[in-house]
């Protein structure tokens, strides 16, 4: 073996010796399409089903893709199509500290929380560029539209399956119950709102019988 390749070859094994000392986040447990997974600092990768996922990971899907990540905790989440998502903070140690903090840039989320989210809720939030979510025990799906997008009106939009959040903005706070639809829109000024309809932008993909019955334990 030349010596760059054993430069190569080192680094590698260290780089997968310190990924196995830091705790997962949660793992890869459904992949469809194209989808990377990218550290905060380090090099891209593609995601694969099984490989864990750490705390600062963005994950970001591609047209027709779907990423399920099943987290320390118990959550669940969907990644959906062309959706940006990074696991900013998170700590599941069972304890007072546990903390779970997503931002999520563009595209759409489906998230079933577990334990964080129903023991630890001061300490669970998504954030958007408009919003801050938190939550009572849930299963929502929390969605941006960027300005500038032909998809729809642009802000955060949020559909609740169970449980309940509320979403704030500086221009006020608002509780969303299950089967509601919030949204804040993005410059305007104005609060967010309940909105009378579902809005078509909400699609189920062919893969959403897997989170049938996840939100049960919700309820629990």
């Amino acid at each position: 073996m030349g010596a760059v390749a054993a430069f190569i070859a080192g680094m590698l094994a260290l780089s997968c010796a310190i990924a196995q000392d830091k705790p997962a986040a949660g793992k890869l447990d459904f992949v469809e399409g194209d989808a990377i997974v990218e550290p905060k600092d380090g090099q891209a990768r593609i995601a694969r089903t099984g490989d864990p996922v750490y705390q600062a990971d963005t994950i970001t899907t591609f047209a027709a893709a779907e990423v399920h990540v099943a987290m320390a905790d118990g959550a669940e989440l969907a990644v959906r199509e062309n959706t940006k998502v990074t696991i900013t903070v998170y700590v599941a140690n069972g304890d007072d500290d546990d903390r779970s903090l997503l931002d999520l840039a563009r595209g759409t989320l489906r998230a079933v929380t577990g334990w964080i989210g129903k023991y630890r809720r001061s300490g669970y939030q998504i954030r958007t560029p408009m919003v801050t979510i938190g939550v009572r025990g849930t299963d929502h799906e929390p969605l941006v539209i960027p300005v500038g997008s032909e998809r729809g009106e642009p802000g955060t939009y949020d559909h609740v399956h169970a449980g309940a959040v509320f979403v704030r903005t500086p221009q006020g706070s608002l509780d969303i119950g299950a089967g509601q639809v919030g949204f804040a829109p993005r410059g305007l000024g104005l609060p967010p709102e309940v909105l009378a309809v579902l809005p078509t932008l909400y699609q189920p993909t062919r893969n959403e019988g897997q989170f049938a019955g996840l939100n049960e334990r919700i309820k629990s």
